[in-house]
């Protein structure tokens, strides 16, 4: 019930003519008066949802677990400040409450000193562990901001990221194309740009894990004018490449007729 309809959601309802900046500004905008207006609600909650002892799945902890972390996130909006959200990191048992406190960090205050030493430690304690290390991906390629397609770029040099690994790509490039409307959807274009030629390199190593990714373009036609003649000049791009899979090939197709 704290949740608020996602980006995605609300450019689905408007249906055409969308600007992503303004529905992440308007969205922001709406969960920051919240915060404000329920901020000892949020106070409390965030208090008395603790599960003491050592970490347990069952559904109830999972739930105090879920609805703390809820309040979590509005208590940052309200403090406007990165401290109690890296106190929860530092004082997590458990992956769900770490990643949480680690994606309020990184999205909340991506340049501050707690997200950075927050995202650091976290890689090193966790770069054995192949799942985890595509959760730290896919946070950091969720960053809202124009600024996020240069840290996926930086990312794709980092030694835990290899381009043979679909998982990797996944977690990265898959998660900045469909999860990261701001970014993704830079006015410029240049986040349609960097997925074009990523799409080009993966088709001939793995057309399936191309063309599924190539689908976050299939709403195109729904943005704005300026964006939307920067994600067909994408397309396009796409289109002419030589030797392109059956699989790519079909979607890239059905994209630009729909």
């Amino acid at each position: 019930m704290l949740n608020l309809p996602s980006e995605a959601d609300i450019a689905r309802e408007l249906g055409a003519n969308n600007d992503p900046d303004a529905i992440h500004a308007g969205r922001q905008a709406i969960l920051s008066q919240i915060a404000e207006a329920g901020k000892a609600i949020f106070a409390a909650l965030y208090d008395g949802m603790g599960t003491p002892g050592p970490f347990s799945p069952d559904a109830a902890s999972a739930g105090r677990r879920a609805l703390r972390n809820a309040a979590l996130g509005f208590l940052s909006l309200s403090d406007k400040a990165p401290a109690r959200a890296k106190a929860a990191f530092d004082a997590a048992n458990n992956m769900t409450d770490l990643s949480q406190a680690l994606t309020i960090l990184a999205h909340r205050f991506p340049d501050s000193p707690e997200a950075t030493e927050a995202l650091a430690a976290f890689k090193a304690r966790f770069e054995d562990n192949a799942l985890v290390v595509d959760k730290w991906l896919a946070i950091q390629a969720a960053v809202p901001g124009a600024a996020t397609l240069q840290r996926v770029q930086a990312l794709m040099q980092d030694p835990l990221f290899t381009r043979s690994n679909p998982n990797r790509v996944r977690a990265l490039v898959g998660t900045f194309a469909f999860g990261n409307p701001t970014a993704f959807n830079r006015a410029d274009g240049a986040g349609y740009r960097f997925l074009a030629e990523e799409i080009l390199t993966i088709d001939p190593r793995n057309p399936q894990l191309a063309a599924r990714i190539l689908t976050s373009m299939r709403s195109w036609r729904s943005l704005e004018p300026v964006r939307a003649d920067h994600a067909r000049a994408a397309l396009m791009q796409i289109e002419l490449g030589a030797e392109l899979s059956t699989d790519v090939r079909d979607i890239v197709d059905r994209i630009l007729k729909d």
